[in-house]
């Protein structure tokens, strides 16, 4: 029988020193549409006790959770109850810091994520940014709370350990931005009692940590339970078996499932049942009479109270006056009935996964904890258990609060059952030993690893194959060795170690760095292949001297340094924690974490010069050598790996290898994606590529640099075109244009070519026998024109077009696609380019042979489909265009 309560817990609390009874953990819970936050002392636990933040500005009814709402006005930000009632605040944030990726086709194009781009868009801010000024907002309140609890003298000598929960489905560059927003809302800021640790929890773990050892509730050995945290956005399922009991030791009996099926597309679907059903009356309503309905009339009177039993009772929705005007609503005929499917469907199908997974393992769930804000639904409570008594699961629901707050208490339970540091290296000052529950192994859900090379002994693949210079002997490299495989099951008591090295010619200072890749296949390949992504950089310094690392000298008498080191992954929670030991001691301090996106490669050729060398060779001279590119490669990576492998199905690590007319739009346009948090990475490879007009040799340039480009992991090639379609042309620098295309076929190398309508300052710039730019006179002469329709662009246009359909679009869609780009349509004689001078114009008409305007050929996209995967693509009027040159 399950005894155990924070009490208990507290009195098998063992502290390695006297000082750590001034700690505290607080715990947040930072949910799509409501948030919680909670805190305790150990003197505390001793008193069985975990003390919930209910009392939030705005409001004054006690709540167990705030919502998770944030609303700008000037200077001012306000948020959860505080924010006005006919304001419009800036919701689902949390959903914003996914990448579109991760997100199913149906919910990139739903409502939901649409309208919170677009409120990221109308704020000037990144979905960190969002984050960051409500973490800030709770945090504050937190702390105004602990004040006044216990005074600011006693709380200015507790050290802080902050645990943020996460949902379980998160990849590590959600979790990273997680922990960006938490420092730049000042959680981490130093204090007199010493650093504030932060760590990350499981959502259902949580859950399950401080349900599980609930008052009066009941476990035995061998039992499973399936957590099913249903909140706001995400719907987290994670089953865990009993391995014992007094205490509880759990370990996850099969790999977690979760999906965005959450109690938002419930409330997304009542309102459009209420637009429906009024018709034009809605549009009446103002923000606040909006929000009368979704807060007053669903959110805290039908909805907590509808069950599947009572679907054929009416329930009266109070719509406000402002809505009819005169008239009012007096048809009947048609009775909106209340649906959840999507939400209900979904939680369905994943908790239908997990049970199949469990017997498959032969395993039986014994009953499912409802827990999080949709978890405490009377109506899904009722559907599961109508649903699975067949198979008879228990389901199980606590009352009042608890499903709202078993988060962000099951996060104080965390961070006492983990532990925690306040030293330089984790766990070593403070321990919690014999805890009255605890997860002993977690499923991986993928596989984690680092890329390598070793002798070659004729068994690897022969691409593998390299000449080592600096080992004097053939090695085999991009082999893999992983730390963990997918669906293992791994244990924080049990970390993994494993042992490399480094060869250097001289000192390269204290900093060290590597990088961690993942695969989600089941059985992960030996070698760095295309299912192979990089995870992330770990970068740290060591104490370790160059004068005291193990001489080397290679067959050939080459004398160098080898610097030994092991790297240790400890899976913790949400995260996986790094050890680094050089020369068999163990590094203090941080390892840093930099999580990585997709590489791409940008040529673009322009027509100015710029001079920049490449290994003393000129791309005007002759195309520089693969292992000569591939080193130019190399450096936009950042990484101190030999191959750039990407991480992610879109592209987010940017390299361009020339500026110019069309470069510098364009590299632009991806440092404002950059600083939205679009791009990850842009880098101009200016102190590598020599880029010049477009001549021959310039465009021939482009082969070696492609298979540098393949050889080092680039996923996508983007070649220098932009212009017309240069399919099956055999003269000129067209038919080199060609060439590239089907090089990059032959090789394997996945491109997309984008070309685009005519540049109305180029063509009147390079063909002065048509017409020219009077600045002076602030106007343009035609001095003859052509009724021949010309589709226009400009270069900012293909910027925008080129950097949308790179940041936006799934690999799959980019690879070996062809984009065409037009903006407006106008002959020579409807451009008024000064509408205050309509008598300057010289009318005339000539064939244009060089662009052959005439017979179409200037008009992109006749076999494709123009500006394509953008339908609300804006271009540049041409009026405009001129008259900004």
């Amino acid at each position: 029988m399950n005894t155990w309560t924070a009490e208990a817990f507290a009195r098998r609390l063992k502290i390695t020193d006297e000082a750590d009874d001034d700690i505290m953990v607080i715990g947040i819970d930072f949910g799509t549409t409501f948030s919680g936050a909670a805190w305790a002392t150990v003197e505390d636990f001793e008193a069985d006790q975990i003390n919930l933040i209910t009392n939030w500005p705005g409001t004054g009814r006690e709540e167990g959770k705030v919502p998770t709402e944030l609303f700008y006005e000037d200077d001012q930000i306000m948020w959860g109850y505080e924010i006005p009632v006919d304001a419009d605040p800036v919701r689902w944030f949390k959903l914003l810091l996914l990448k579109e990726e991760d997100l199913d086709a149906d919910l990139r194009a739903s409502e939901i994520i649409l309208r919170g781009r677009r409120m990221l868009r109308e704020n000037g801010k990144t979905a960190v940014d969002l984050i960051a000024d409500y973490l800030r907002a709770i945090w504050k309140h937190t702390l105004e709370n602990i004040n006044k609890s216990r005074g600011e003298s006693v709380v200015d000598a507790l050290t802080f350990h902050v645990v943020i929960t996460v949902p379980a489905i998160w990849k590590g560059y959600a979790r990273q931005g997680m922990e960006s927003a938490a420092k730049k809302a000042g959680i981490l800021d130093r204090r007199t009692a010493g650093d504030t640790t932060l760590t990350f929890a499981p959502e259902p773990e949580a859950a399950a940590l401080s349900t599980l050892c609930e008052p009066g509730r009941k476990v035995m050995t061998g039992e499973v339970y399936m957590i099913c945290d249903a909140g706001g956005g995400t719907v987290d399922l994670i089953s865990y078996q009993i391995g014992q009991v007094d205490p509880i030791a759990m370990q996850e009996a099969v790999e977690g499932t979760g999906g965005l099926c959450g109690g938002v597309f419930v409330d997304e679907a009542f309102e459009r049942m209420c637009k429906t059903r009024l018709g034009r009356r809605w549009d009446h309503l103002s923000k606040a009479g909006i929000k009368d309905i979704m807060k007053g009339e669903w959110e805290h009177a039908i909805k907590p109270q509808f069950k599947p039993g009572n679907t054929s009772k009416e329930y009266i929705v109070g719509i406000p006056a402002e809505a009819f005007g005169k008239s009012s609503l007096d048809d009947f005929s048609k009775q909106p009935l209340i649906k959840n499917g999507q939400s209900i469907t979904g939680i369905d199908k994943l908790i239908d996964e997990q049970i199949r997974k469990s017997n498959k393992q032969g395993l039986k769930i014994t009953g499912i904890i409802l827990v999080g804000g949709l978890g405490a639904s009377p109506y899904l409570y009722e559907h599961l258990k109508s649903r699975l008594s067949a198979a008879k699961i228990e389901i199980l629901q606590s009352g009042g609060i608890k499903p709202r707050t078993a988060i962000c208490r099951g996060a104080v339970f965390k961070g006492f059952i983990d532990g925690f540091a306040t030293g330089d290296m984790a766990g070593e000052v403070f321990h919690a030993i014999g805890a009255p529950i605890s997860v002993t192994s977690t499923i991986a859900r993928a596989s984690f690893g680092m890329r390598y090379y070793t002798a070659w002994d004729g068994t690897q693949n022969p691409e593998d194959k390299t000449w080592n210079e600096d080992e004097g002997r053939y090695t085999a490299d991009n082999q893999m060795r992983w730390y963990i495989k997918k669906g293992d099951n791994v244990s924080k008591t049990n970390p993994v170690r494993h042992p490399f090295y480094k060869l250097h010619k001289s000192d390269p200072g204290r900093l060290f760095s590597t990088t961690l890749y993942q695969c989600e296949d089941v059985t992960p390949p030996d070698r760095c292949i295309a299912s192979v992504t990089k995870l992330c950089e770990l970068s740290r310094t060591h104490d370790a001297p160059f004068s005291t690392w193990e001489d080397f000298t290679n067959p050939s008498g080459k004398k160098m340094k080898k610097l030994n080191f092991e790297i240790e992954m400890i899976p913790s929670g949400a995260s996986l924690e790094f050890a680094v030991y050089v020369q068999g001691r163990r590094q203090g301090g941080n390892t840093t974490v930099s999580y990585h996106r997709l590489a791409i490669c940008l040529i673009i050729h322009v027509r100015t010069v710029r001079t920049i060398p490449i290994s003393g060779a000129r791309l005007n001279q002759q195309p520089p050598p693969v292992n000569q590119a591939k080193s130019m490669m190399k450096s936009f990576a950042g990484c101190h790996s030999e191959y750039i492998i990407p991480a992610m199905s879109r592209l987010k690590n940017v390299a361009i290898a020339s500026t110019g007319e069309i470069g510098t739009p364009i590299i632009k346009q991806l440092l404002i994606n950059k600083s939205n948090g679009t791009v990850d990475h842009v880098v101009v490879l200016t102190r590598q590529l020599q880029a010049v007009a477009v001549t021959p040799e310039a465009l021939n340039a482009q082969i070696p640099l492609a298979d540098a480009a393949r050889q080092v992991g680039v996923k996508l090639f983007v070649p220098s075109e932009f212009g017309n379609p240069t399919d099956g042309k055999t003269g000129g620098q067209w038919a080199i244009k060609n060439g590239v295309k089907q090089h990059l076929l032959d090789t394997g190398l996945p491109y997309a070519r984008f070309f685009n309508g005519a540049f109305i300052d180029w063509f009147l710039v390079s063909h002065p026998e048509h017409g020219a730019f009077d600045w002076q006179h602030g106007k343009i002469i035609i001095k003859r024109c052509s009724n021949t329709p010309i589709y226009w662009t400009t270069q900012i246009d293909v910027a925008h077009y080129v950097v949308r359909m790179l940041t936006h679009l799934p690999l799959e869609k980019l690879e070996n696609a062809t984009f065409a780009i037009e903006g407006e349509c106008k002959t020579l004689n409807e451009i008024e380019v000064v509408k205050n001078h309509p008598d300057d114009w010289d009318n005339g008409r000539i064939r244009l042979l060089d662009l052959v305007l005439d017979n179409g050929e200037a008009v992109v996209g006749a076999e494709m489909k123009v500006n394509k995967f953008w339908p609300n693509f804006d271009p540049t009027k041409v009026i405009d265009a001129v008259l900004a040159r």
